[in-house]
């Protein structure tokens, strides 16, 4: 499943979404239920429709994911990045206020380096103080 995940990620990096797609269906099937990296590809789901402004099939991929963890009882790296990613879909949306809570939710749950960056970056654009 994680070369599943590297070749999804490749495929995004170089534009090429619909492999991005299958790569990351097949990993995703390839895991059981339960699986905690279930979690880590609805959330690479979501950041190939959030990249194919796909706003809403995004938030959905997000939350998947989301609820998975939460229904095993546990948060990792890629819910924090996952909340994130959905406030980056409810700011082009212009939904500004829930874009705030989600970047905030995912701050507080500590995302990867490059989803840090991008929640603090769209916390300053909204013109509200970053969490520290």
């Amino acid at each position: 499943p994680e070369a599943r995940l590297a070749q999804a990620q490749a495929a995004m990096d170089r534009g090429d979404y619909v492999a991005a797609r299958s790569f990351l269906v097949v990993g995703l099937r390839s895991l059981p239920e339960g699986d905690r990296r279930r979690v880590r590809f609805h959330e690479r789901m979501g950041s190939l429709l959030l990249l194919k402004k796909d706003f809403r099939g995004a938030i959905q991929a997000y939350a998947e994911g989301v609820n998975l963890a939460f229904a095993d009882g546990y948060s990792d790296q890629s819910v924090a990045d996952s909340y994130i990613g959905i406030g980056m879909c409810f700011t082009a949306g212009k939904n500004y206020a829930d874009a705030e809570r989600s970047f905030r939710k995912g701050l507080a749950m500590g995302p990867s380096p490059k989803a840090l960056q991008i929640a603090q970056a769209q916390l300053k654009a909204l013109n509200v103080a970053p969490a520290p």
